[in-house]
């Protein structure tokens, strides 16, 4: 039978605290229909128990009390996908049923602590490389973020469609505006609203990215083009000054 609240222990005088400490907690069966707040609630748990008891031996029995807890809701999938779905909301998206969890069956605890993991996420648009790598090794030396670059439009949206990354709540873009790109019957070509096209479909096509910090990062010959875009989406900057760029990552 799931335990209510820890054991006498024999010749503790603080056992008793404890259990009344314990028994003023959550019964499990409500705690299994508010999984959510149980998993995040632990550590108050057991910082009640202790504050009103004081004692080593009462930590000991409200740990017990706790992980037995955890161990019993840790045993309901729907239980990590609710966290899931409330620390991580893109989850929940349509967009994530395209998401590579490394493995063919990986269960939502699995993919909770991979998500929960993570370290901020910024993804970076740009066909030219070689005139970025220098800022994307000091943001991750210094932001300690990690940045997946992808040289066009189509490569980004496949990534933000299949990466876990994309699922990561501080997820920030940063694009140029103008590009060569592959156009849809394989054929180079000068896209020079590539930004603003994944702009566009970051806010609205996909439904799912409007929250996403975006920074547009363009020669000053884009300028005219795009400062538009900066009234039309809250989460948009934009700026040509590779300075402003780091203190957006930041900041942001």
């Amino acid at each position: 039978e799931f335990p209510k609240h820890p054991q006498k222990m024999e010749n503790d005088s603080c056992a008793p605290a404890a259990t009344e400490a314990a028994e003023a907690l959550p019964d499990p069966a409500v705690m299994e229909r508010t999984s959510v707040q149980s998993v995040l609630g632990e550590r108050d748990m057991v910082s009640k128990i202790v504050g009103m008891t004081g004692c080593v031996a009462s930590m000991m029995a409200a740990q017990a009390v706790c992980r037995t807890w955890r161990d019993f809701i840790g045993q309901t999938d729907d239980v990590w996908k609710d966290l899931a779905y409330t620390k991580f909301p893109r989850a929940k998206l349509e967009i994530a049923a395209g998401i590579n969890w490394g493995a063919p069956s990986v269960t939502w605890k699995e993919r909770f602590l991979k998500l929960d993991k993570m370290k901020p996420v910024i993804l970076w648009v740009d066909d030219k490389p070689q005139n970025v790598e220098h800022l994307i090794e000091t943001i991750q030396e210094e932001q300690k973020s990690v940045v997946f670059h992808k040289g066009s439009t189509r490569e980004a949206r496949a990534w933000l469609t299949s990466d876990i990354g994309a699922l990561s709540p501080t997820l920030k873009v940063i694009t140029d505006n103008h590009r060569d790109e592959l156009d849809e019957e394989g054929e180079m070509q000068s896209n020079f609203d590539a930004g603003s096209q994944l702009i566009e479909w970051l806010n609205v096509q996909s439904q799912s990215f409007h929250d996403a910090q975006i920074l547009m990062f363009c020669g000053a010959g884009s300028l005219p083009y795009v400062r538009a875009l900066k009234t039309k989406y809250s989460n948009v900057e934009i700026t040509v000054n590779e300075g402003s760029v780091l203190k957006w990552v930041r900041d942001a």
